[in-house]
């Protein structure tokens, strides 16, 4: 069994993997604060709740756009795993991988710094052109959110950032007095007639007009249908409310880092 993980700024996305099935998933707080060893017994306990055999765990790709978070959560599974030997980055003799430009992905990057391209856009265009073929939208909603186009001939041509729906909500919490606590929540109405609701059909409804808005513009641009993908945080409720018609794909980061494995170390 082999396990995926994708950190990003505010969450670990974690799967285990039996050949292509997913067995199971789990979420962790991302937090540069935590040592390696609270990370190991972490996923340890999280594994046996979930009914995983640690000892049958014998592989392991990380992905991280968090600077070192990669190594610490490589260092956990080295001294909480039976993992025998690790090498940092890919390597023929290390059952511990972690996600950089050794890994092979076939995409061809036209932006115009290839370098600072984030692993999560990469993975995730990767992941959607395996699914879905070329001329196709990732949207991946998160602390920050992204808009990636990839194309028939599987190049990455670059596409939007956005803030995140978390980012707003705290942005609001934090600068605006006396506003009263709320999360996101999808409410009955748009039209509300008191504070809490009104916050949360604005962000809920105002962020799906956003994305429905941003669509419009890169179709327009594009010039060309386009397959809509829709994942990461509250993507299971905006999939839901966007006009525009898309695909849920909760697991496409996931699945993304797992077919990688497969394909560059099986």
């Amino acid at each position: 069994m082999k396990l995926m993980i994708n950190i990003s700024n505010d969450i670990i996305l974690v799967g285990a993997y039996e050949k292509e099935e997913l067995v199971t998933m789990f979420t962790m707080k991302s937090d540069v604060l935590k040592t390696s060893d609270e990370y190991g017994r972490d996923l340890l306990s999280l594994l046996q709740v979930k009914g995983i055999d640690c000892s049958s765990i014998d592989g392991a790709l990380i992905s991280s756009v968090v600077v070192g978070m990669d190594k610490k959560l490589e260092l956990a599974l080295l001294d909480y795993f039976n993992f025998e030997g690790v090498k940092f980055g890919p390597s023929i003799d290390s059952n511990i991988k972690i996600f950089g430009p050794s890994i092979k992905t076939g995409i061809k990057i036209k932006v115009d710094h290839p370098k600072s391209l984030g692993s999560d856009l990469l993975i995730g265009a990767y992941s959607a052109y395996q699914k879905y073929g070329g001329d196709t939208l990732i949207i991946n909603l998160g602390l920050v959110s992204t808009m990636v186009i990839i194309s028939k001939d599987k190049e990455l041509l670059g596409g939007s950032i956005l803030a995140g729906i978390d980012s707003m909500i705290d942005g609001l919490s934090k600068n605006v007095p006396n506003l009263p606590m709320f999360s996101f929540e999808l409410t009955r109405d748009v039209i509300n007639n008191n504070t809490s609701d009104a916050l949360k059909s604005g962000l809920v409804f105002g962020y799906v007009g956003m994305l429905d808005g941003m669509i419009d513009y890169m179709l327009e641009e594009y010039d060309q249908p386009l397959n809509i993908i829709l994942t990461g945080q509250h993507s299971f409720i905006i999939s839901k409310l966007l006009k525009h018609e898309n695909i849920l794909e909760e697991n496409l980061m996931l699945d993304g880092l797992n077919n990688l494995y497969l394909h560059n170390f099986s």
